[in-house]
């Protein structure tokens, strides 16, 4: 506590000063920040320049987030309302036409990326969404899981267990081969 002071800033003693050694548990910790922090560093869908449009351009029917039901079925305006509904899940498409720009305003293409969200206290499952959003996933990421992923391909229609007050982020899979060792953290 602060010793029932409101204002500990102005204190130079035990009840300000914060203990900067890190312990083995938070040093995983760390290192799963470390590892969030790169993955937005080296994907421009994690730090747009621009707000969600929607539609791509003119023609053309991707969009730069797409919202998803549990049942990998794109969000209508009355799914908004259903307060049993405690999954939220929504896919960032790296082929956003003009949406992802560089610093300087050049177009740059990037990965595509679903996140499924359970705020229910129980596993949700979750569909995968049908091949126009792509063939195959690989789940980087559960906060459900104590232990770094190995790589997991998922197909598209596949249904995921999402375990209670957890995120899981997938990266769209497409290619023929095997994925290859992806760095974890």
């Amino acid at each position: 506590t602060q010793g029932g002071n409101n204002n500990a800033y102005c204190q130079d003693n035990e009840i300000s000063w914060i203990d900067w050694e890190i312990e083995p548990d938070g040093r995983e910790l760390g290192e799963f920040v470390r590892w969030l922090i790169r993955l937005r560093r080296e994907h421009i869908v994690f730090h747009r320049y621009r707000f969600f449009k929607g539609p791509g351009a003119p023609g053309s029917k991707i969009k730069d987030i797409t919202w998803l039901r549990p049942d990998g079925r794109e969000r209508r305006p009355e799914d908004w309302g259903d307060p049993e509904d405690r999954c939220l899940a929504y896919i960032l498409s790296g082929e956003a036409h003009g949406y992802h720009l560089t610093a300087s305003g050049e177009p740059e293409g990037d990965e595509t990326f679903l996140a499924v969200l359970n705020a229910h206290p129980e596993h949700v499952s979750f569909t995968l969404p049908g091949e126009r959003f792509g063939k195959s996933w690989n789940r980087l990421l559960d906060t459900a899981s104590e232990e770094p992923l190995q790589p997991q391909i998922h197909q598209a229609g596949e249904t995921l267990r999402v375990e209670g007050r957890s995120l899981a982020l997938l990266m769209r899979w497409d290619h023929s081969s095997l994925a290859p060792e992806l760095e974890r953290w």
